[in-house]
């Protein structure tokens, strides 16, 4: 799959999970789960935006990946302290603790 992935360079290069999956005869879930192995295991970069997936080539593109991210991440945190009826530290320092074990 980082066959496909690394010849999207740049956001208007991005390629669709779905697009993915019918190339490689795989079902989108699991794209899913590989880009996340991927990113997570060998530090490949992948982005992601509405249009799909792509290597992003720019440090605008980085930064506009990362924000999303960012923001992402703080709206589950935001999210859980609501369920929890906790503070957003609260729950970034619990995050914190059990992302470190």
């Amino acid at each position: 799959m980082w066959e496909i992935l690394r010849s999207h360079k740049g956001k208007d290069a991005a390629i669709l999970g779905h697009t993915i999956a019918a190339m490689t005869g795989i079902k989108y879930d699991e794209v899913r789960a590989v880009i996340a192995h991927l990113v997570n295991e060998h530090q490949c970069l992948i982005a992601s935006c509405g249009r799909g997936y792509y290597v992003p080539v720019t440090e605008e593109e980085i930064a506009s990946a990362t924000r999303s991210l960012r923001h992402r991440g703080i709206m589950i945190l935001m999210r859980a302290s609501r369920l929890q009826k906790s503070s957003l530290e609260d729950i970034f320092m619990q995050a914190k603790m059990e992302f470190k074990t």
